[in-house]
């Protein structure tokens, strides 16, 4: 039970968060890692908005940034935006890595520190007028 636990212990610890304790031990005694802890839900958005680009036409301009609220550090997230027209409809969505908003870790700190605050700007394209909400969800 024990090699089937540290042979999926990457998903027992996702899909299950109260194994962690569990397999924390096991790692300790067999000397292996576990990733690190993540709760999307703890990540808070600070601050929001979308702007045309004046340099580029047909552009918009993201900025955001969010806060780890977790007591635990955690890795950057996915950060999907969701453009919606005046009708609730939605009109784009999009998907960001933490590459490529330029999440700031690092090899030696994948994680962002409890409280700690991430800012990012994003160029995408503008979908046109009918688009006049947004949201964005961590992943």
């Amino acid at each position: 039970l024990a090699q089937l636990a540290w042979l999926d212990r990457e998903r027992l610890v996702r899909e299950f968060p109260q194994s962690r304790p569990l397999l924390e031990r096991l790692c300790d005694w067999a000397e292996c890692q576990l990733p690190p802890r993540e709760d999307p839900a703890l990540l808070q958005l600070v601050e929001r908005s979308i702007s045309a680009e004046p340099e580029l036409k047909s552009a918009l301009r993201i900025h955001f940034s969010f806060r780890n609220r977790a007591p635990f550090p955690q890795p950057c997230p996915v950060v999907a935006l969701y453009l919606y027209g005046s009708d609730e409809r939605l009109i784009a969505r999009r998907r960001f890595t933490p590459a490529q908003y330029g999440c700031p870790v690092t090899a030696d700190n994948p994680t962002i520190p409890p409280g700690e605050q991430v800012t990012a700007d994003l160029l995408v394209e503008d979908p046109g007028p009918a688009a006049t909400g947004f949201e964005f969800r961590f992943l």
